[in-house]
């Protein structure tokens, strides 16, 4: 038997701006976690970076979506056309340094320079503003930080890491 769960928007998310005031959504909390369809509970079950993109095609089972120019594959909603949003969780998304070898093949990647890092012990929040205008978070080890405010890197992750989300 699989967990099911059950997410209710309160009444001051509901005043804070938010288009509904209940959602249900039936699968188990990883599921809604790693696979959300829309936008507003991609963001409402945790952390997710938000990027602006267009579906532009297929590759098998995933979507080629342009994101700040270059195209990405990455697991789309089943309704999704056009101007979509992509999400990415800061956990799932690796820093390469300029200079390094390139990503390996089949990986997602996107230029930038880090903007700043936040310390958190285990874990690093590493801001990116990436080239095209858009920001990104990533979640590192602290060893894994490469760079200071101003390093050139480039953000990856695998195209399963990703979602094409409704709006």
């Amino acid at each position: 038997m699989r967990a099911q769960a059950l997410l209710h928007q309160s009444q001051e998310q509901a005043q804070g701006g938010a288009l509904e005031i209940g959602i249900a959504l039936m699968g188990s909390a990883e599921e809604i976690y790693d696979r959300p369809v829309t936008r507003f509970v991609a963001d409402f079950v945790g952390q997710i970076n938000l990027l602006a993109g267009t579906l532009v095609g297929r590759d098998g089972t995933f979507a080629v979506v342009e994101v700040n120019g270059a195209k990405h594959r990455i697991i789309a909603a089943p309704n999704a056309g056009g101007a979509v949003t992509v999400g990415l969780r800061p956990q799932h998304l690796q820093l390469v340094g300029a200079g390094a070898p390139a990503p390996a093949a089949g990986l997602n990647a996107l230029p930038g320079r880090i903007k700043g890092r936040t310390f958190s012990g285990n874990l690093v929040h590493v801001d990116v503003d990436l080239d095209g205008g858009q920001t990104v978070t990533v979640e590192a080890s602290p060893e894994a930080v490469i760079g200071d405010p101003g390093t050139p890197v480039s953000v990856t992750w695998r195209p399963d890491r990703g979602i094409v989300l409704t709006h």
